[in-house]
């Protein structure tokens, strides 16, 4: 696909031609993607916890597709497990460890081909790089 996704400060989902760099527009609702790194949209809308959680408190969220898994880093130092898509409102985590001494800046999982077996937090105030191995009962 030719077509990045993006969020802004406005909760908006936008889309963008790669090679021209334009705003583009259109029905992107069916579209499949290689992955999925943007708090906002469907499959995702479950990461966001009852509470009092805001649009804001969830700073980084990374898919694992081999895994059917999502993990996200928010505002409070946690880095949460959960299943893909997370549909349902205030899905409970799989896992969720406290990591960091203040906000997660972002999470990442290994590429595909690897089997998605790691992730990696970054914290904010703490500068922390914190790599995690995933097992579970195929490994």
């Amino acid at each position: 696909s030719r077509t990045l996704r993006s969020t802004c400060q406005g909760y908006e989902i936008l889309h963008f031609d790669a090679p021209t760099g334009r705003q583009a527009v259109g029905d992107f609702r069916d579209a499949a993607w290689d992955t999925w790194t943007a708090p906002l949209g469907f499959p995702v809308m479950g990461v966001y916890q009852d509470g009092g959680m805001t649009g804001t408190d969830i700073n980084s969220v990374s898919r694992a597709a081999s895994r059917g898994l999502v993990a996200t880093g928010d505002d409070f130092g946690l880095v949460r497990l959960l299943n893909y898509p997370s549909v349902v409102p205030d899905a409970p985590a799989q896992e969720q460890r406290g990591a960091h001494s203040s906000h997660v800046e972002c999470v990442r999982f290994s590429p595909d081909a690897g089997g998605n077996k790691w992730l990696v937090s970054t914290g904010g105030a703490d500068r922390g790089a914190l790599q995690w191995r995933l097992v579970g009962a195929d490994d």
